[in-house]
């Protein structure tokens, strides 16, 4: 069987499509997000806008599609700010009085 591809689009309309292996049967949206940024990345020369809409297909066929919130959750997740403030967050209820 092939490895699906993750379709993005960016705000700015750019679109970039690449195969993503899956090392299990659930379709890995962050790894999707991660090699769509570094691919926008790579070709436009400047850091990418936000992923406004997504989708992992095979053979023509649409498998997920992914909105801009859920698109936005894992850019907020995988941001250097959204995982300081993460690791800020679990450090903070951890701590004891």
């Amino acid at each position: 069987m092939t490895s699906p591809v993750f379709v993005a689009k960016f705000a700015d309309g750019e679109v970039t499509r690449m195969t993503v292996f899956q090392s299990g049967k659930k379709l890995d949206l962050a790894r999707g997000v991660r090699l769509a940024r570094a691919a926008y990345e790579s070709r436009v020369k400047t850091p990418p806008p936000l992923i406004v809409e997504a989708h992992y297909e095979r053979n023509g066929n649409v498998l997920e599609r992914y909105d801009a919130e859920a698109l936005r959750k894992i850019a907020d997740a995988s941001s250097p700010l959204g995982c300081a403030l993460d690791t800020i967050t679990k450090e903070t209820k951890g701590a004891t009085k």
